[in-house]
């Protein structure tokens, strides 16, 4: 689908396509990298599941695209939010009575990019020329887990209290449930991989944007949350 909409783009003489891809093509090879436009695929797609598997089957559609002429731009934003949708709290989170279970660390940074953000970038990418063919990180900030877990509790007035499950104890529970559901043919709800990815701390590198675009976040983290808690409160 993105190959024939990146075609008919192309026959109908657009000027530019952007192209909306995800941080999750990125591969996250040990705990602590930084991650950059240069940064390989991530090999172990197929163990994240569907979502995962099109967006990186689709990054690689467009840029390959480009190669061929087509004027295309790839942008790979961090974890959106906004205004109508209630904001993630972390990367894998879940409701138990008046408790917020996190599969998370304190440490851990929390890609986020606020809405309004992400379309500043699709316009600024939309008007500079010469950049056919690159993709640009568009992150507004790298926020430790546990300063973000506060500060989404300050602003939204919620009185749940958060825990941090023990990341070492659930990667191994999902290894072995992997691994016993492989022999039975069935697959597994939550993968080793997944547990690596939700826990392995990445910082990604948004200097191009700022460089190239000059692109640079106009909403603050602050902002944002209260954006989306007043609008939550008005419906």
């Amino acid at each position: 689908a993105t190959r024939w909409l990146i075609q008919a783009a192309r026959e109908a003489g657009a000027r530019r396509f952007v192209h909306i891809s995800s941080l999750s093509v990125y591969a996250v090879e040990r705990d602590g990298i930084t991650v950059d436009e240069q940064s390989p695929y991530d090999s172990e797609a197929g163990a994240r599941g569907g979502y995962s598997r099109s967006k990186l089957a689709a990054d690689r559609v467009a840029l390959y695209e480009a190669k061929q002429g087509a004027p295309v731009v790839v942008l790979r934003p961090g974890l959106l939010y906004g205004p109508g949708r209630r904001p993630p709290l972390a990367r894998q989170s879940f409701q138990a009575g008046s408790f917020k279970l996190l599969l998370a660390r304190r440490h851990y940074p929390l890609p986020l990019t606020y809405v309004d953000n992400v379309a500043d970038a699709v316009v600024l990418a939309l008007r500079a020329e010469g950049i056919e063919g690159q993709a640009f990180t568009i992150v507004d900030d790298n926020v430790p887990q546990g300063f973000y877990v506060d500060l989404f509790r300050q602003i939204s007035g919620e009185k749940w209290k958060p825990v941090l499950l023990p990341v070492p104890l659930v990667a191994l529970a999902a290894k072995a449930l992997e691994r016993g559901l492989r022999l039975a043919r069935r697959r597994s709800p939550i993968t080793y991989h997944q547990v690596r990815r939700a826990t392995d701390a990445a910082n990604f590198d948004c200097r191009r944007a700022r460089e190239t675009l000059g692109w640079t976040p106009r909403v603050s983290l602050r902002e944002g949350l209260q954006r989306c808690f007043a609008t939550k409160s008005e419906s």
